[in-house]
């Protein structure tokens, strides 16, 4: 079993910044491809891994890949992640999902239009009008996106997601962290492929409180319940709904053809596929192995048994 490779992108040339999101990013443009190229079919989104004063390295670079990898296993289209360094800076590279001649809309932009009086990209305490009701009725008529299932709409696929999230412990899908694709003429829209899986798997954990956790299994559980659909309308100040609970509540909502093909893919995932993954990860701890395989192992039974 070979460990995924990990690229060297020192001599990639920036191309733009990401404005989006709370550490830096660039945008890189493979080196086969001249800058002055019209296309940005090879460009791809460089994070580098944070570490932090006292040497705690998080594992940004690692949970973007598992998760990419994890979503291609179940059929949910998301966006091409590889394993990269820097000058010396190890990172995770995202290819840009819009293909040449397609808008990237995010969902701030898609919600808006759908209500004038969404407030996005704010993160509003109790996030006011980021609901499933809400993204059903923006993603009204939108197909599925490129690469996934041509047979389901665009909220059956965004549904599929959501499962992902729980499945994953990624608490992070706000409103900008969704989007479609729009044609030329925005005749057309598509939901975009999933992106930015950055915060899951317990990244931002340190090798102890990993430890402490696998040590019983009742920890980890617990952990795994503190997963919150924090980034959807919720009642400020009571109990945020699990993410397990949202997706089967997404899943419920978008009938049974859709939820039967989401969690029968999931239930087909064999541990060895999981472990495989998760094993090709170059010098990933122990402990943060163990902590990543047994999550999910323990989010999933929770998916098919609720779901």
């Amino acid at each position: 079993m070979s460990p995924f490779p990990v690229i060297d992108v020192s001599r990639w040339p920036v191309v733009r910044a990401e404005p989006q999101g709370r550490s830096g990013k660039d945008w890189l443009r493979h080196a086969r491809t001249p800058v002055s190229a019209d296309t940005r079919a090879d460009d791809w989104l460089f994070k580098p891994v944070v570490v932090h004063g006292n040497g705690h390295r998080q594992g940004g670079d690692w949970s973007e890949k598992i998760v990419a990898e994890l979503a291609r296993e179940v059929g949910l289209p998301s966006a091409e992640v590889e394993l990269a360094v820097r000058h010396g800076r190890a990172g995770s590279l995202s290819r840009n999902v819009a293909p040449d001649g397609w808008a990237l809309l995010d969902g701030v932009v898609l919600m808006s239009a759908a209500d004038p009086s969404y407030v996005g990209g704010m993160r509003l305490r109790g996030r006011p009008g980021h609901s499933l009701a809400a993204i059903a009725r923006a993603l009204d008529g939108c197909l599925a996106s490129p690469g996934g299932p041509t047979e389901l709409t665009g909220m059956e696929v965004f549904a599929g997601y959501l499962m992902l999230d729980a499945w994953v412990a990624n608490q992070d899908r706000h409103d900008r962290n969704w989007a479609v694709l729009a044609d030329s003429g925005r005749s057309t829209l598509r939901l975009a492929p999933s992106y930015d899986h950055t915060s899951s798997l317990g990244f931002n954990l340190t090798d102890a409180a990993r430890l402490h956790h696998i040590t019983e299994a009742e920890l980890l559980r617990r952990f795994a319940g503190r997963g919150r659909a924090v980034e959807f309308e919720h009642v400020a100040g009571e109990k945020v709904p699990t993410l397990v609970e949202h997706a089967a509540r997404a899943l419920g909502g978008v009938g049974e053809r859709a939820r039967a093909r989401w969690l029968t893919a999931l239930d087909r995932v064999e541990d060895e596929t999981v472990a495989r993954i998760i094993g090709r990860v170059p010098k990933m701890s122990a402990p943060a192995a163990t902590f990543v395989f047994e999550l999910l192992s323990i989010n999933r039974r929770r998916l098919l048994d609720v779901a």
